[in-house]
């Protein structure tokens, strides 16, 4: 598995990696709406499975998995993933979360917007 997912997933589930609700605990002037979709407070959930966008590159992918509208909570999202007890799949979840990352890294810090068509494979 790519160290990198290593290192982002358990950060994740652990909810500690910078998002703006995370950042505001910290710093209360961090504005928490999500500075993509401006809609909502930008949380690991919202990030990652709840974003319009993002719903359909879960949707779009090999695995084509539908996301509902609410999602409780990342981690019982990915307990659920780990359920099918199939590591091909898992390993693909992971390399899709990290894409996501990358993605809205990109559009955040560098104002570039990359194709949904790139996250999905």
């Amino acid at each position: 598995m790519d160290p990198k997912c290593k290192n982002l997933v358990p950060r994740a589930c652990k909810n500690i990696i910078p998002v703006r609700e995370n950042l505001q605990r910290k710093m209360p002037n961090i504005d928490p709406i999500c500075p993509c979709c401006k809609k909502v407070e930008k949380t690991i959930e919202h990030i990652f499975l709840e974003s319009k966008e993002v719903m359909r590159v879960w949707f779009a992918n090999r695995m084509s998995i539908h996301l509902l509208d609410h999602i409780p909570s990342f981690n019982q999202w990915l307990a659920s993933c780990f359920d099918m007890k199939d590591m091909m799949s898992l390993q693909q979840v992971f390399r899709m979360f990290l894409s996501i990352w990358r993605r809205r890294n990109k559009q955040i810090f560098e104002e570039r917007k990359t194709p949904l068509s790139l996250v999905i494979n």
